[in-house]
């Protein structure tokens, strides 16, 4: 379930007090995912719901429930930012850049954002004005390149699709096929639910079409020569996902995710997170993984959806790789 408040934040830096909303509990449980990363979910938080923006100063933060919520009636409570707003000026500072992962987060809500405001503009059913529309577009552009190179220094098939999905959007529409075939489907190690998705966005590049498509992850219906996990094989405990994660990506993968700060792991939910829901089971209902994850996690065990599972075993492999190191 969702479980939100209404609350007031004072800026720490001028102390204005600020309008807004505090997420204490959602998930994306029983949620659709799209290949422009949309994710269609009842229980599901907006994207960036947990940054504030201060309308007098600028100053964008992260609120700290226990130190920057008002609980006084205040006069002239403010209204903050909206999200494009919030994330242009995230990405503006010098603190972002140095954080390629986060950085990267903040490059896909802006995009986003954005990229809903299109979708609502040509379909003809945008709230927002044209001169409001048209000012949103413009921050948009300044950052798509940089995204759009984000995503070619990935190497995983959820970037890949993202990348095509961008050129789509962007009108590059021959960069876009040419990303399918080389990164997509000149691959033997690709899964089928990915081909599924990659053809459906290739019929609509040919007719220059632009529309998101849902990620679905039906029985595979093309040959794959990528290792799965089935059956016995399934991983029963929280520690034995991790371990196979450590098998399947190597020395050098796991290298990469033990220097990540632990508050940057978030950044890894479309990438090794998709990875891990689709070959540990949790989309197929593993019930011992399940049922080990929840016995870990007594006090949000009723809020653990399939997302916030893989996000506990991804945290757990870092923990691990930390001790490795030791």
């Amino acid at each position: 379930m969702t479980s939100i408040r209404s609350v007031t934040w004072a800026c720490p830096k001028c102390a204005t007090p600020i309008r807004g909303v505090y997420y204490e509990s959602y998930n994306t449980f029983g949620g659709r995912l799209f290949s422009d990363t949309y994710i269609d979910a009842p229980m599901a938080a907006p994207i960036g719901h947990e940054y504030v923006g201060c309308p007098k100063c600028n100053n964008v933060f992260l609120p700290d429930p226990r130190k920057d919520s008002v609980n006084e009636k205040v006069a002239d409570v403010q209204e903050g930012l909206p999200l494009w707003q919030k994330m242009k000026i995230l990405l503006d500072t010098n603190a972002a850049k140095s954080v390629d992962e986060r950085r990267h987060q903040l490059l896909l809500n802006l995009w986003a954002e954005n990229h809903d405001v299109r979708i609502s503009r040509d379909q003809g059913f945008a709230k927002q004005s044209s001169e409001e529309i048209s000012i949103r577009v413009r921050s948009y552009n300044k950052y798509a390149d940089e995204l759009i190179e984000f995503l070619r220094k990935e190497d995983n098939p959820e970037s890949d699709l993202l990348l095509s999905e961008v050129l789509r959007e962007r009108g590059r529409f021959d960069e876009a096929q040419k990303v399918l075939e080389e990164r997509i489907y000149s691959k033997k190690d690709i899964g089928g639910n990915f081909l599924i998705v990659a053809d459906q966005m290739k019929e609509h590049i040919d007719t220059k079409i632009h529309v998101p498509f849902e990620v679905i992850f039906p029985k595979v219906t093309k040959p794959t020569t990528q290792p799965k996990v089935t059956g016995g094989n399934l991983p029963k405990t929280v520690d034995e996902a991790v371990e196979q994660i450590i098998r399947q990506f190597g020395p050098e993968e796991m290298q990469k995710v033990a220097a990540m700060k632990k508050e940057d792991l978030d950044g890894l939910h479309f990438s090794l997170g998709l990875w891990v829901r689709n070959n540990t089971g949790l989309y197929r209902g593993n019930e011992a993984l399940i049922k080990d994850i929840k016995k870990r996690n007594v006090d949000m065990a009723m809020f653990l959806g399939e997302d916030e599972m893989s996000s506990l075993i991804i945290k757990a492999l870092w923990a691990r790789l930390q001790e490795l190191e030791q």
